[in-house]
């Protein structure tokens, strides 16, 4: 007996996953969405958006690939701060701070001239 009702629900699981493959679904959102597409997209060739939907998915693969690039990079003041320090002190400003100092290049007819002032700046 309990072989028998072990088929009949097994028999009303399958029956009810038919009917459920078999049933058309609806998309709710179809006709909002259909509405922010842009007309030459709505009557492109099939090939073109297969192109474009290709393109996008490389676009994201570079992105992906990039960011790995960019995670293993040293952040900018690790970087640039101990380079500051070597040039300034090259240039006989060993004593200036660069975390408490902004730095203005001006050029003015071919000579460089560095400006300092005390300004309260966080680097990045």
């Amino acid at each position: 007996m309990t072989h028998t009702s072990a088929s009949q629900t097994e028999h009303s699981v399958i029956e009810r996953a038919s009917q459920l493959a078999n049933t058309r679904a609806d998309n709710q959102h179809g006709d909002y969405i259909a509405a922010l597409l842009a007309p030459w997209f709505i009557q492109a060739d099939p090939g073109l958006r297969e192109a474009l939907r290709n393109s996008f998915i490389q676009g994201q693969e570079a992105q992906r690939a990039v960011g790995a690039v960019l995670a293993g990079l040293q952040p900018i003041e690790q970087f640039a701060e101990p380079l500051l320090k070597a040039a300034l002190a090259g240039r006989g400003w060993g004593q200036v701070n660069p975390r408490a100092y902004g730095i203005k290049h001006v050029r003015l007819l071919s000579n460089l001239t560095l400006f300092f002032a005390r300004q309260q700046v966080k680097l990045v």
